[in-house]
């Protein structure tokens, strides 16, 4: 069987650049849900056929002063310090995810009139009995103000209008490395632009997807990703699409001009196993490889296309 490419129609997730502390970008706090919606972040080499690129930067951390007619102190006794533009403010800690009290942990936030939560970081009263990462959570009535039950290095993402989420890993390099990475987890390290860590999104099978409610398997560079789904369910085999989390569970957005009756750039397609010659339900179809360099364990993932 030959093998063919996949061209993806859009490739930004959550995040997906450089790694710059402090400043504002596209992803929303922990509904996880505005960046999946851009279609045009590109800052590094391919790395797969689906388009996805990434990039490394060199982090810097960020602190919050205060500037008053006298001399002010801070200390970690109280997780705020008071900024006469902005209101209280988190003492700061850096990409290490360090310089909290025991008490506390360093957590992803938006200040006041910002929306990039993974662009901030601050420490905040750690959930004496938190909630492990992959384990339902909650951050109360406001989801980007950084307080969550999650345990440290995790932030509740994906939330709903409850404030309910899941606990999902920070990425963010070791003391003394610039390496950003998932600790310990099977997961993918997706970072943005104006990040000062990335967000760690759990790998799954898009032939069998067990991501879970208002969540879909997607390609990353990586690997398959668990990602917000954006279909509604409504994104069925030929529907038009633009984003790769826009169609329904089992299917990708892929290259439109490869698919019968498809008048648009992309439509939803089915995944498929490259290994079984009668993948496809389309006669005129084959399973067509989506990497060009498949990451290891997803080389009989496939899409079914009309060949090039």
């Amino acid at each position: 069987m030959n093998i063919i490419p996949v061209w993806v129609v859009a490739i930004p997730l959550v995040v997906g650049c450089d790694p710059k502390p402090g400043g504002t970008g596209e992803s929303t706090a922990g509904t996880g849900e505005t960046s999946t919606s851009t279609g045009s972040t590109s800052t590094g080499e391919p790395t797969s056929s689906s388009g996805t690129t990434t990039s490394t930067g060199d982090p810097t951390t960020s602190t919050t002063t205060t500037t008053t007619g006298e001399p002010t102190t801070s200390t970690t006794d109280s997780p705020f310090v008071e900024d006469p533009d902005m209101g209280p403010q988190p003492n700061a800690c850096d990409y290490h995810l360090e310089g909290c009290s025991p008490d506390h942990k360093c957590n992803v936030y938006a200040p006041q009139g910002e929306s990039n939560v993974l662009g901030n970081l601050g420490c905040f009263p750690l959930d004496p009995n938190p909630k492990q990462i992959g384990e339902p959570c909650s951050t109360g009535e406001l989801p980007n103000d950084g307080i969550d039950n999650c345990v440290a290095g995790a932030v509740c993402w994906n939330v709903d209008d409850n404030g309910n989420g899941t606990c999902h890993g920070l990425c963010y390099p070791e003391p003394g490395t610039e390496d950003f990475m998932c600790h310990g987890q099977a997961a993918s390290c997706s970072l943005c632009q104006e990040c000062a860590v990335g967000l760690c999104l759990p790998f799954c099978d898009p032939l069998q997807p067990d991501c879970g409610d208002g969540l879909i398997c997607v390609a990353h560079y990586d690997g398959f990703v668990c990602a917000p789904d954006a279909s509604n369910g409504e994104a069925g085999d030929g529907v038009a699409c633009e984003f790769i989390n826009a169609c329904n569970a089992g299917l990708m957005c892929g290259d439109g001009s490869r698919q019968e009756g498809c008048e648009t750039n992309g439509c939803c397609t089915p995944y498929c196993d490259m290994n079984n010659p009668d993948a496809c339900p389309e006669p005129s179809e084959m399973c067509a490889a989506v990497y060009e360099q498949p990451p290891e364990g997803y080389e009989h993932i496939g899409a079914c296309l009309q060949p090039e």
